[in-house]
């Protein structure tokens, strides 16, 4: 058991295996919400952060998406990259992707068209930020009375592995000794 955990461990802190776990994470409902919205996060904060220092838009966009974990979010992120520098409008092309969300395309081309771009971004990087808190808070919330029930079952397991020999010598003890008391009982 000992060696199954080392192994399991090993394959999770590997690439393959984080690779592996992310893909899963993917296709299940409740988990695929959240690393859309880490991603949409970390999208935020490292595309806000470079364009705040002056980076200019297509490189921001570039340097983003070599940053990104989302595969279908990186992907997207190199064809607007590659089509900003023919010449195309960000706010359009994002909002074509459908990868993000139509009222995080809109606002991000929105703020684009103004100017507002670093400071729309900060603001969006805080809501979804608590939005993955309070997600991970629910998350925890269902697995709770899980994980509950799955200690409790263990811990029954284990108890039922002490007890039960403890009580199968107590009984052929006593066997034994009711046997000895009845051949006593012969003899006299």
């Amino acid at each position: 058991i000992i060696f199954l955990i080392i192994v399991l461990m090993g394959f999770i802190i590997s690439k393959t295996g984080r690779n592996f776990l992310y893909k899963l994470g993917l296709k299940l409902p409740i988990i695929k919400g959240l690393l859309l919205y880490f991603n949409l996060r970390n999208f935020c904060f490292t595309f806000g952060s470079l364009i705040n220092g002056g980076i200019p838009l297509p490189q921001a966009l570039y340097l983003t998406a070599k940053v990104i974990k989302h595969q279908k979010m990186k992907d997207a992120l190199i064809r607007i990259y590659q089509r900003i520098r023919t010449g195309e409008d960000f706010g359009n092309l994002l909002i074509q992707e459908p990868v993000f969300p139509k009222i995080f395309a809109g606002i991000i081309k929105t703020a684009s068209e103004t100017g507002n771009l670093s400071d729309v971004l900060q603001i969006l990087e805080a809501d979804y930020e608590e939005e993955v808190r309070l997600r991970l808070k629910n998350i925890v919330t269902i697995i709770e009375p899980a994980m509950i029930l799955v200690v409790g079952i263990f811990v029954g397991f284990v108890a039922v592995a002490v007890i039960l020999p403890i009580y199968q010598q107590i009984a052929a003890q006593m066997e034994q000794s009711m046997r000895a008391s009845g051949a006593e009982g012969m003899l006299k």
